[in-house]
């Protein structure tokens, strides 16, 4: 999977997002394994319809998926964040205040990636949007406990698939290794 890592630093008067240039093998590994669950379910759907136009139910309901998700036992905890951006907020509040995790991974997709691969609907949050919100929200709430580390994973891209947009449908295909 290809994406971009982002640490969220805060302190007592400011708010900063930092991007990591270091890999991480093994969020590598459990992202590798999250996009062949999310290519599974893709391919299943566009071979029983004509394609898809969004594919946020099969994701959201995915029992495979969701054992990969908000799981502490994989040694990563992983929020997908792909709702829609008007619950950013209270979902990032409910997830920083009731899990006992020291660092969570919050997944969102990239906005030209969201658009082309229509996982969801295009309602989806941006990186943009996070920063803004939470800039806006530390700059009125200052924090008085003690957060876990933040980061966002920010979806640019699957490793080895490009998608197709046949008249409003879209399709995922397998590149073939002579065209990387």
């Amino acid at each position: 999977m290809k994406y971009n890592l982002y640490q969220v630093l805060i302190e007592e008067n400011r708010l900063d997002f930092m991007k990591s240039e270091s890999k991480n093998k093994g969020l590598d590994e459990l992202l590798s394994r999250i996009q062949s669950v999310v290519v599974s379910l893709y391919e299943t759907k566009q071979n029983k319809e004509a394609g898809i136009k969004k594919l946020g139910n099969e994701i959201r309901y995915s029992e495979e998926l969701n054992n990969l998700l908000e799981n502490n036992s994989l040694g990563y905890y992983l929020v997908k964040f792909t709702e829609n951006s008007r619950y950013f907020l209270s979902r990032f509040i409910e997830t920083t205040l009731t899990t006992n995790e020291s660092e969570i991974y919050f997944i969102i997709l990239h906005g030209d990636f969201g658009k082309e691969s229509k996982l969801v609907d295009n309602s989806f949050i941006r990186i943009n949007q996070v920063k803004r919100d939470l800039i806006a929200f530390f700059d009125c709430y200052k924090p008085r406990i003690k957060l876990p580390v933040i980061s966002f994973v920010e979806i640019t891209g699957f490793s080895n698939y490009f998608f197709e947009d046949r008249d409003g449908f879209n399709f995922i295909h397998k590149m073939n290794t002579n065209d990387r």
